[in-house]
């Protein structure tokens, strides 16, 4: 919960359909040699190369229901050559990346309710190296769980997780003499804000 937000009636995702999204076969660990193949199905106009819409429909059929934007940022994550399309190592690495997400959302849900709390949050994303303050973590959570319910699901998870190691990233960029801390104008705070989402 929130501080300062009263309780609310929320329906979550059913046990069933987490365990079915958990157990995806894209996502187990030890699925990297099955790649090659998942790979040339996803990749259908047989360019060498995933497309934002072809990786959100691989992911909807693993149960990550997810929008094109949101899509789009995957593949920016790991997109070495800006090109906005994943290439087989840049695929690759956007599956250890989602398999290392659903690892620890899966370690983090220790009484396997099938969601995390807040609490359990901020100890995924520490055990993780982010270093949030209370204030800053409670406003990022808000802006995934848009139930305003405290509990995030493996879907809100992952989109957190991703937006986090975006933000790492463009922070990184900007903090060159790595001081941890950078000042930026508003065009360039526009330019790094729009790389997170």
């Amino acid at each position: 919960m929130y501080p300062g937000m009263q309780p609310q009636a929320v329906v979550y995702q059913t046990q069933s359909s987490l365990t079915s999204t958990a157990n995806a076969p894209f996502l187990q660990p030890g699925s990297e040699r099955f790649l090659p193949q998942w790979f040339q199905s996803v990749d259908q106009d047989r360019t060498g190369q995933i497309s934002v819409k072809e990786l959100q429909r691989t992911l909807n059929q693993n149960g990550l229901n997810y929008s094109l934007k949101f899509c789009a940022s995957l593949i920016r994550m790991n997109d070495k050559s800006n090109n906005g399309v994943a290439d087989y190592q840049e695929f690759c690495e956007l599956h250890r990346f989602l398999v290392t997400a659903q690892q620890m959302f899966l370690h983090a849900d220790s009484d396997r309710s099938g969601y995390l709390s807040l609490p359990q949050v901020h100890h995924a994303i520490t055990s993780a190296g982010f270093q949030l303050d209370e204030t800053s973590f409670y406003a990022a959570c808000q802006s995934f769980d848009v139930e305003r319910s405290g509990k995030f699901t493996l879907d809100y998870f992952i989109a957190f997780y991703v937006f986090l190691t975006n933000a790492r990233s463009i922070f990184t960029a900007f903090d060159s003499n790595q001081s941890g801390s950078i000042t930026l104008d508003f065009s360039r705070f526009v330019y790094a804000t729009a790389g997170t989402s």
